[in-house]
Parts: structure tokens; C-alpha cells; sequence
């Protein structure tokens, strides 16, 4: 099993309420659950809670280490001050401080200065806890985008090419995503799936000599089709979703493209003169795009 890129630290007290809300949403951001370590969802029946922990945050792959500053965590003495002293100085931290407070956190800075004087000279991102749901998003997507900026050794090494002539299938992919399952994040699979439902959009214009080409850290997605005269590019964009652009189009896909444009206003000047019957008359026209 993979070890996880991101360990939660935080207050038994604060599970329920925050804990798990930024687990979900770093799910939805694309990690896969194992990305993520999260005590009751990553140690198991049997396991032993401390070696479990201390092997966890000691591990190569572990590239970030989220620890949530609450009033709960801050009076704790055990489990998150021996999880945050012992990624001390050798992991990335991102620290998230919830507070209720209307002194823009001056008072709360002192009691994690009480805490950790090291803590409180990070840089945290600072939410009033009843903000917290309406944040989620946009800390979860701080933190993929950290993962982004240092991705791990291993990633740095992945550069492949799927000669897939004559024609590009879902096995294809399916058995890249296999075979280098360990070498990427989830958000990263999640490329590959993008192009997978790509390939099968197109693949009545997927010709000889197509190709995927998976480009390193960043995971573009180069995908050729059509004798190479159709040229995809998936990627993420500065949120950390997979979209794609086509970068060259061939004679046949310029010509699809430009026919489905003028069909497309067509149909739209006619919706807005027949209204509801032309939405019963395309139901049984023969175009499939």
C-alpha cells in the first residue's frame, strides 16, 4: 500500500467538525484516501497507534504535514505535540488556525506562542470557525497546490510513452494507470481518466501512429491522434482541475468542428422560433457528433 503524502494532525475534539470536513475535501480535490493519513480512517484493527504514527511522519513520501490550531489542540499535551514535535524541522507543516475571535487572531497567536514559539512563526492560514465549512474548498485546494509545488522524487522520474498504433483503447490507459499506479497522486490519475474519456469522444478519429506522452511532475498529458494530425494536451489548470486544449487540428477535425459550430447556431435560431417543438423534432434527427 502507499504511504500518504499528507498527515492530519489535530485534537480529538475537532474531528468531526474539521478534521474530516478537510479530509473529504482534499478527496475532492483528487488525493486518493491512502494520500491521506487520517488516524481513524488510516490505522487499522491490530496496528499499533504509535509505531503507526511515528513510521507515517518519518516516511520519504510524506511530503506535508496539516496541523489544525485549536483551542482543543492547543491544550493537549500527548498525541498532537508528540505528532508535531516529531515532524518538526523535517517536514513541511501547513498550520490552519480556528479560533472564534474578533481581535484578528493577536490573542490566539499569543496562546500558540505559549504552545510552540516555532508554531507561531509559520505562516498559517487563519479561519474563524464559523467560516470553516465555506473555506474548506479553497484550504483543500492550498494544500494540493503545495503537494504540486514539491512533488516527490519519485514523480520527477515519470516520463512515458504509450505507443498505442494502431488506435488508442481504454486498455491502454487503463493499463498505464496500473502499471505507474505508484508513482502518482490522485489528482494526477485523474489526468489520465480525463484522457481516457477523451479518447473514447474521439475515437473514431483515432488513427495510425497515435500516441500518449506523460510528461513528469506536472503530468501533461500529450495525446495524438488521427495520423498525428490531432494533437490533445491535457493538464491542470491553476485550481488543480484537469482540462484540455487542442493545440493542432487536422484537416478532418477542423472541418467537424467548424460543421458542428454552424449546426450548433442553427439549432439555436430555430429553438428560439419553434421553442418546445424543435426540442421534440431533435430528439429523432440522426446527428451524432
Amino acid at each position: 500500500m502507499d504511504e500518504p503524502r499528507v498527515f492530519i494532525i489535530h485534537a480529538g475534539e475537532d474531528k468531526d467538525s474539521i478534521a474530516f470536513p478537510i479530509y473529504n475535501a482534499l478527496r475532492q480535490q483528487g488525493l486518493a484516501n491512502n494520500d491521506i493519513f487520517l488516524d481513524d480512517v488510516s490505522i487499522h484493527p491490530g496496528e499499533v497507534i504509535r509505531h503507526k504514527i511515528i513510521s507515517t511522519l518519518s516516511s520519504e513520501r510524506l511530503e506535508l504535514v496539516v496541523i489544525i490550531v485549536t483551542q482543543w489542540l492547543l491544550n493537549k499535551h500527548y498525541w498532537p505535540k508528540l505528532e508535531y514535535e516529531t515532524c518538526l524541522n523535517k517536514k513541511a507543516i501547513f498550520p490552519i488556525w480556528v479560533d472564534d475571535n474578533g481581535d484578528n487572531f493577536n490573542s490566539f497567536s499569543v496562546s500558540v506562542g505559549n504552545y510552540s514559539p516555532t508554531l507561531k512563526q509559520l505562516r498559517a492560514r487563519c479561519v474563524q470557525r464559523r467560516y470553516v465549512y465555506y473555506e474548506l474548498p479553497y484550504i483543500a485546494a492550498e494544500i494540493v497546490q503545495q503537494l504540486s509545488a514539491a512533488a516527490s522524487p519519485l514523480e520527477t522520474e515519470l516520463d512515458k510513452s504509450l505507443d498505442c498504433s494502431p488506435y488508442i483503447s481504454h486498455g491502454d490507459i487503463a493499463g498505464f494507470l496500473r502499471d505507474y499506479d505508484h508513482l502518482m497522486s490522485g489528482f494526477r490519475r485523474n489526468l489520465l481518466q480525463h484522457t481516457m474519456d477523451l479518447v473514447t469522444d474521439e475515437w473514431r478519429y483515432v488513427m495510425k501512429h497515435a500516441e500518449i506522452t506523460v510528461h513528469g511532475p506536472l503530468m501533461e498529458v500529450v495525446f495524438f491522434s488521427g495520423d498525428r494530425t490531432n494533437k490533445f494536451v491535457v493538464h491542470l489548470n491553476g485550481e488543480n482541475r484537469t482540462v484540455h486544449k487542442v493545440s493542432e487540428r487536422g484537416v478532418i477535425m477542423t472541418v467537424r468542428d467548424g460543421t458542428r459550430w454552424a449546426w450548433d447556431r442553427a439549432c439555436e435560431g430555430v429553438r428560439a422560433i419553434t421553442g418546445p417543438v424543435w426540442s421534440f423534432v431533435s430528439k429523432f434527427l440522426p446527428i451524432d457528433w
